[in-house]
């Protein structure tokens, strides 16, 4: 990447000095043996929540207050009873003078193999939906998994909520103007060329504007600038593939980092922790809420920064 488009790290987001949105709770359920497990979180969120990624799906409900939802250069206005669904690398953010939401954090497997299993495809893009019905369920789920409820039920439960919700169709977002199809062209140049050289003179080429005013004109839009972006895409992506169980310099590679200490600068950047502790700490989380406020408050501050609503 040309040395103009190294010129942002101070725009990239740095992990909170306290546990910030409200009240955040996290606990680990896993929903049958051999399975993957889901995190389940509740946020008050008074504020806004930064432009941020998720390597997994997460699948929420607001319970209380109103808030915008931005994702992608979309917006939504969303309210009690309204469903999200947030894919993964897809940046977005929330704000809100209060909003209550519950949240279901799902890997890309198991998604993938609910929705294999139903004959549906998985959404790619986030989505927003009003179903009161599946509302109510996806808050009786949460609350069930929360409370240390798991079981095999609760699994099908929410392979049924996410099957409902690949079917359904989804709430139309605003598009701002300034979205133009130039613009568009240059967020999926920089999703599907993530891993390799490319440079902000590129996408100026592809956008037919300067340097400064695109990168201007895509913070506006996106959130953050194109650089910004593009660390958000391989952080998440690294996320997935250590996951997987692949080795910790390959992952660094294969993602456009330039070697396994650059990966792990940009995590602590981004997530406060290092990629190998967001397994550690996925490992390690208690199966009831209840046993969120007994952890060290680093590890809290860990947890909130790598599970933002």
């Amino acid at each position: 990447m040309s040395q103009l488009l190294r010129r942002e790290p101070s725009s990239a987001p740095r992990a909170p000095q306290s546990l910030g949105l409200g009240t955040t709770t996290a606990c680990w359920s896993p929903l049958a043996e051999r399975e993957h497990r889901v995190v389940c979180t509740t946020s008050e969120i008074e504020g806004a929540v930064p432009p941020h990624m998720h390597a997994q799906h997460h699948v929420g409900v607001v319970e209380r207050g109103t808030a915008t939802l931005r994702s992608e250069g979309r917006r939504w206005t969303i309210g009690p009873g309204d469903l999200i669904w947030n894919v993964p690398r897809q940046i977005h953010s929330i704000s809100s003078e209060y909003c209550r939401c519950r949240w279901i954090a799902v890997d890309e497997h198991s998604v993938e193999r609910i929705a294999s299993l139903s004959g549906l495809s998985v959404p790619e893009e986030t989505r927003v939906f009003t179903d009161a019905s599946r509302a109510a369920e996806l808050l009786e789920l949460h609350q069930r998994l929360e409370n240390g409820a798991v079981t095999q039920p609760a699994a099908s439960t929410l392979a049924n909520v996410i099957a409902a919700l690949a079917r359904a169709p989804a709430n139309g977002a605003l598009l701002p103007p300034s979205l133009t199809t130039e613009l568009e062209e240059c967020r999926l140049a920089i999703r599907k060329r993530y891993a390799d050289g490319l440079r902000l003179t590129d996408l100026a080429a592809i956008a037919g504007m300067s340097l400064f005013h695109l990168a201007r004109t895509f913070a506006r839009v996106l959130g953050v600038p194109p650089h910004t972006y593009l660390l958000h895409l391989r952080v998440a992506w690294a996320q997935s593939l250590l996951r997987r169980g692949l080795a910790g310099s390959r992952v660094a590679y294969e993602v456009g980092f330039s070697d396994q200490s650059h990966c792990i600068r940009v995590h602590h950047r981004f997530l406060g922790v290092s990629p190998f502790a967001v397994l550690s700490l996925e490992r390690t989380l208690p199966v009831m809420a209840a046993g969120f406020a007994e952890l060290p408050e680093a590890v809290r501050r860990a947890i909130t920064s790598i599970w933002l609503p």
